[in-house]
This record gives structure tokens, sequence and C-alpha cells, in this order.
């Protein structure tokens, strides 16, 4: 096989590593720390940080403050109904902080979170109602919270005067939770940095010049013209001198 037809399938492998390791990379890094349980006891607002891995339950949330939609517009001029993609919840963190959560399109997940918002509203407004009777369990990575979802936020509870006439800023977190399969995660990882790996290797041995057979060399046997190769042969068995000879001729030396 021609090392110039590894070049193509070596780079087709190497750009579908890059873009296995582009989407998974941060995420990967991520499920390599340990899990931070935010309900742990101890843990304060001050601890959250862009980057790190989350697992813990979420048993109370204020009130979402944002959402996404999508849709489709057809070319004549008509457009599919619009769906929540995500929905984005305030959550208590620490002693009297609050933070962001975002929970993908799925309708069980925000029904759980109806669920979760409407005890929390009860137990605001009556002591004796119960908190934690549903919670949500959650594993992603923590966000900084920009743009307008940032905006959005912090107007939340300037308008619902939550924290009454009183500045809201100190007790506001500017970070959200998003979920992360990290199983997923880890195996476009780890599938990228294979295919990376073969595509380099395949492309090392395209630039890499073949090995040249060695030439036989012909030899040429030469002997002197006229020569024979037969050799005499000789023996010592001369035999009787006499033998054969006249009777006549062996008695004329007696």
């Amino acid at each position: 096989m021609k090392t110039s037809k590894l070049r193509k399938p070596g780079l087709v492998l190497l750009v579908i590593g890059v873009v296995l390791l582009w989407f998974s990379g941060k995420d990967f890094l991520t499920s390599l720390k340990a899990p931070v349980d935010l309900n742990e006891a101890g843990f304060t607002a001050d601890q959250v940080e862009e980057g790190m891995h989350v697992k813990t339950d979420i048993y109370a949330a204020l009130d979402t403050f944002a959402s996404e939609e999508t849709w489709t517009e057809n070319k004549d001029g008509s457009s599919t109904p619009k769906e929540t993609a995500h929905q984005y919840y305030i959550i208590p963190v620490g002693e009297m902080e609050y933070m962001a959560l975002e929970i993908g399109s799925s309708g069980s997940q925000f029904s759980t979170m109806s669920a979760i918002m409407d005890e929390t509203y009860a137990y605001l407004t009556d002591a004796a109602a119960d908190l934690g009777t549903t919670i949500l369990p959650v594993e992603g990575t923590v966000e900084k919270l920009e743009g307008e979802l940032d905006q959005y936020f912090g107007e939340w509870f300037t308008d619902t005067m939550f924290f009454g006439e009183e500045d809201p800023s100190p007790y506001l977190v500017h970070y959200m939770i998003s979920p992360r399969d990290f199983f997923v995660v880890r195996v476009m990882a780890v599938a990228g940095m294979a295919a990376a790996a073969l595509g380099i290797l395949l492309l090392v041995l395209s630039f890499r010049r073949p090995r040249q057979a060695p030439q036989p060399v012909e030899t040429l046997d030469v002997s002197p013209t006229g020569t024979s190769s037969a050799r005499p042969s000789f023996s010592d068995d001369l035999g009787d001198p006499f033998v054969g000879a006249n009777k006549t001729d062996r008695d004329d030396f007696n």
C-alpha cells in the first residue's frame, strides 16, 4: 500500500478527533474533579466557582427567571409551535444566597421543578409546610452567568422586591449549574483522543519515504578458453610390465 493513500484517512480521523475534543474537552476535565455537594454542611456561596463539578439534590427553588424557546420558520412564512428548550431557576445556596439552575428540555424534570417551587412557596408563606418532600438529583458543571441571563437573574429580585428595599446584590451568586451526562462526555473525549492519535500516526506514515528494495547484483563466471574442467586421474596400479609380451621376448633375457 502506498503511503500517500494514508493521508486522506489520517486527515479525516484527525478532524473527527479535534471536533470531539472541542465539544467534550472542557467537561471531560471537569468530570475528573471530585464532585461537590452544595447541601453539605459548612458549604458557603463563596466556594462556588466556574468549572466546579457539582453533584447535589435540588430541594428548593424560588421561581424561573428566564426560559429559552425554539421554533422553526417555514418558507411559506408559517412557523412551528414554540417549544421550551431550557428553563432557568433560582435556587438557594449557602446561608442566604441564591444562584441559577439550568434544566434542559425534559418534561419530567420540568414537572419535578414545578412541584419543588410549589413546596418552596408554601414553606415561605407557611412555617408549618414541609420542604424537601420533592427533590431533583443534579450532576453537572458550574458556569458563569453572562449577558441576558445575568441581567434577567438580577431583575427578578428587583422586580419582585424579594429583599424589600434592601439591595439584593450581596445575596446574588452570578453562577449557574448546568447539568451534564459525564459518562457520555468521557466516551466522547476518549473517542476523540483515539481518533486524533490514529490520525496523526497515519499522517506521519504517509509522509515517510518508502524503503527501496535492494537491487540484485549480477555475477559473471569467467574461465580460460580451451581448458577443460575435467581433471586427469592417476593410479599407482601399473600391473606387470611383462604381461602381454611375447614369450620369446622374455626368453631373450634368460
